[in-house]
């Protein structure tokens, strides 16, 4: 992701999260609920259609969450990406955490397989995320939603009025996208396993 919210530490943490703290308040989070709940039960609706279909219930909580974030916090429809997230999301994982755990770690120069694979998915997010911002630095509309307020975004214990750059939306965007709908989904994926083996509490 990039230098975030997520990876940055002491005063830079801090004055990004200066930065981005109106968005997470009680009053903007309240705006949020009508795309959870327009894209929730237009899941609900499909699963009802067709009642005896097995569901892939990690899928589709990805998908909802990764659509309800595009929606609600960047005002974007993420229904042509989703897939492509999903897979790509995947493939970055699962090469970070060998990573981790591999004793040695070679440069990122893309010369084996999973590298490149790895090089990829992260271009697939890029442009994603490129088409997300694009769009919203030539909407001249007012919006309300976290993107609107990353991009006009103030540092309220300097009042510098100093707008995010480029590449600090790309990080934070990235992070936001991908972190806040993959946590979620497998939240609410292991909730409705641990529902489907106890019927006294559905």
């Amino acid at each position: 992701t990039g230098y975030s919210l997520l990876t940055l530490h002491g005063d830079a943490w801090h004055e990004q999260r200066r930065r981005m703290q109106g968005a997470f308040r009680k009053g903007a989070v309240a705006n949020y609920l009508g795309d959870m709940k327009a894209d929730t039960d237009t899941m609900i609706e499909r699963w009802t259609r067709a009642p005896d279909a097995t569901v892939a219930v990690t899928q589709e909580m990805s998908a909802l969450t990764y659509s309800i974030v595009g929606k609600a916090l960047f005002g974007a429809n993420m229904e042509n990406s989703g897939v492509l997230i999903h897979d790509a999301l995947d493939i970055a994982l699962a090469y970070v955490y060998r990573r981790i755990q591999s004793l040695v770690r070679l440069p990122l120069w893309g010369l084996t397989s999973r590298q490149r694979q790895f090089i990829n998915a992260v271009r697939q997010f890029d442009t994603v995320v490129d088409q997300i911002i694009d769009q919203r630095l030539h909407d001249h509309s007012v919006q309300t939603d976290l993107l609107a307020k990353l991009t006009t975004a103030v540092d309220d214990a300097e009042q510098n009025q100093v707008p995010m750059t480029r590449q600090q939306l790309r990080n934070e965007l990235v992070t936001l996208l991908l972190a806040g709908h993959e946590t979620t989904a497998n939240l609410m994926a292991w909730c409705l396993f641990e529902l489907a083996n106890r019927p006294a509490l559905q």
